[in-house]
């Protein structure tokens, strides 16, 4: 399930260098993969488990919670591409600006996309004692659509840097999150410090954390390419 992301990063290099205007394309379809996902799988799957009310606030905690990494995050990232950045006196300022821009949602994206991995390597350990075969096949659907979110992470890692090899290597890493996720639940429950329920109280955390993304990183910036 968690290679699955690095197969869609791999689909987005394929495509080649992105222009503008399909930089704006790409982001509005990486804010429609996460809307999804938050809204007809995560959620949903939470309220089924824990109820609407648990799940509302799970949303409403991991939503602040992200709104101030983000603006941590925010900080930093800036910085760090002041340091690595060549200047050009000939080089147009909106263009460093826009750089930044790209460079801040490519972390915010790849950082959101691995927070949202690993319950879901927690939620296939969880159906996977319950039996394999449920196991099997929770892994095989969190796949399917772990390709497309892969192709979210390329999309915004490409923009910002050009580069294949970052590209394929947060898509990559975005990925490995999920079985990180597994083994890390699994050896949390074996030695009792927390009960498997918790995975969906995580998963609503990680729907508000998905929402805040598509709506102060991805609208924004496809909006400003298109």
């Amino acid at each position: 399930a968690g290679i699955s992301t690095f197969i869609g990063g791999f689909i987005i290099i394929c495509m080649g260098k992105p222009s503008d205007g399909k930089i704006g394309y790409m982001m509005g379809f990486a804010s429609g993969v996460m809307m999804f996902v938050s809204f007809f799988h995560l959620i949903p799957e939470s309220i089924e488990d824990i109820g609407v009310i648990p799940s509302i606030i799970s949303f409403i905690i991991g939503s602040v919670l992200f709104i101030g990494i983000s603006k941590v995050s925010d900080e930093s990232d800036s910085d760090s591409l002041k340091k690595k950045e060549v200047v050009d006196v000939k080089k147009p300022a909106n263009v460093t600006t826009n750089r930044k821009r790209l460079y801040h949602t490519a972390i915010i994206v790849t950082l959101g996309l691995s927070l949202h991995n690993l319950p879901e390597g927690m939620a296939v350990y969880t159906s996977t004692l319950t039996t394999y075969k449920l196991g099997l096949m929770i892994a095989l659907a969190i796949g399917l659509h772990n390709v497309p979110e892969g192709m979210a992470v390329a999309i915004a890692v490409y923009a910002a840097t050009n580069s294949i090899y970052q590209s394929l290597k947060y898509s990559l890493i975005s990925g490995l999150c999920e079985p990180l996720g597994a083994a890390l639940f699994g050896a949390m429950i074996y030695l009792g410090f927390l009960p498997h329920y918790i995975v969906f109280y995580m998963l609503a955390g990680c729907g508000g954390i998905m929402v805040i993304i598509c709506f102060t990183e991805l609208i924004p910036t496809s909006l400003e390419y298109l």
